[in-house]
């Protein structure tokens, strides 16, 4: 297919670096990537402030793409992964300026949670441009139901694709079937920041029986400049958890798979998710997950493949005291249910979602994917 007969996709995103870019780096580069082996009909490009030195599609900075004639390409799309910077709305300026149709991600940051977060200006942009912004756009992109339920709780009534986020099992060996482990354990792995909802882990820990066997393992790092880990591990030694609990710091690559696979269950007791890539990981290594009413995770109770609960101490602890008194098959056995669900977050499916509904944006005439809500 010539660039001609291309569709031009742009994916606009400030700090495309993995390293640095954080979770939008980490959608956003994979998903290139994919689309790019897929070979369909679109060429994709990427606008960044900085750039991400793993894409062998087209890169460029902004002030280079603000300088380049989009004409070779009949349909345009620019898809702008986050908000509240100048970058995107300058990217949302050049694609209006080229006729491209236009599509935000908000990636979680219209949550009520998020939005807490230095709310004071983040108030001050969503009533000077950003609601503007967002209601000029021709789709709007969340990640699971409950983002959506918020999208349209902001008042906010574009076309929404509902398509969840992808894992890469890089390091996994997904084709060995889980074993008992020796040492029973519970593992945590995300940020560590009061929204994960840690300190309330802590105090559920600390009301279970004496004697259990189980270990609880948390791997994470907090954010630059916070000292939320010296306070939670403070917090644990005052509870008098001793040995077990242990702090790891921070799991990637082999290593993280390596402590799913050593675990027994996976716990998530977040006070805000509007996906939580690690439940879903936990998912395709095989564990059984707890989590709680604040993600968008019903179908682990649904469908047997773990525990809901109420953002409480309470509610935490009684099903980590269930999940710790059921015998070791019978977390395997949800373990299962949970892994073979997890194949739908593969980038293969998710990418897939992408392309469809890239497709019907841009060529009205293709069906409507029941994934895309128009009311």
């Amino acid at each position: 297919m010539s660039r001609s007969n291309k569709s031009l996709l742009v994916s606009c995103v400030r700090d495309a670096s993995c390293a640095s870019g954080g979770g939008i780096a980490k959608v956003v580069v994979p998903l290139q990537a994919q689309l790019a082996q897929m070979e369909t009909e679109f060429e994709p490009w990427v606008i960044s402030q900085v750039g991400s030195q793993q894409l062998s599609s087209h890169e460029v900075d902004f002030d280079h793409a603000a300088q380049i004639s989009y004409r070779d390409f009949p349909l345009r799309l620019f898809h702008i992964h986050g908000l509240w910077t100048p970058f995107e709305l300058q990217c949302a300026r050049l694609a209006r300026r080229h006729g491209a149709k236009l599509v935000f991600s908000p990636h979680g940051m219209l949550e009520p949670w998020a939005f807490r977060h230095k709310v004071v200006k983040k108030l001050l942009a969503w009533h000077l441009y950003q609601r503007r912004l967002l209601g000029q756009a021709d789709l709007l992109v969340v990640n699971s139901h409950q983002e959506y339920l918020g999208v349209r709780a902001r008042g906010l009534g574009n076309p929404v694709a509902v398509i969840p986020n992808a894992v890469d099992p890089t390091g996994l060996e997904l084709g060995l079937p889980r074993q008992v482990n020796e040492r029973r354990r519970v593992l945590f792995l995300s940020r560590i920041a009061p929204v994960k909802g840690l300190d309330d882990l802590l105090e559920a820990w600390s009301r279970l029986p004496a004697g259990h066997s189980f270990e609880l393992c948390i791997a994470g790092a907090p954010d630059p400049g916070s000292n939320y880990l010296q306070i939670m591990q403070e917090k644990a030694a005052s509870l008098g958890l001793g040995e077990s609990v242990r702090f790891v710091g921070p799991l990637h690559g082999p290593a993280k798979w390596a402590a799913y696979q050593q675990a027994d269950l996976f716990v998530l007791p977040s006070r805000g998710e509007n996906f939580g890539i690690v439940v879903a990981e936990a998912m395709m290594a095989g564990l059984p997950v707890i989590t709680t009413s604040a993600t968008p995770w019903s179908v682990l109770r649904e469908q047997g493949m773990g525990w809901m609960v109420d953002n409480s101490v309470q509610s935490l602890a009684e099903a980590l005291g269930e999940a710790l008194t059921l015998a070791p098959q019978e977390l395997l056995a949800m373990g299962s249910l949970a892994r073979a669900y997890a194949q739908r977050y593969s980038w293969q499916e998710v990418a897939a979602l992408y392309q469809s509904t890239y497709q019907w944006l841009l060529q009205q005439a293709v069906p409507k994917p029941d994934w895309i809500y128009l009311e």
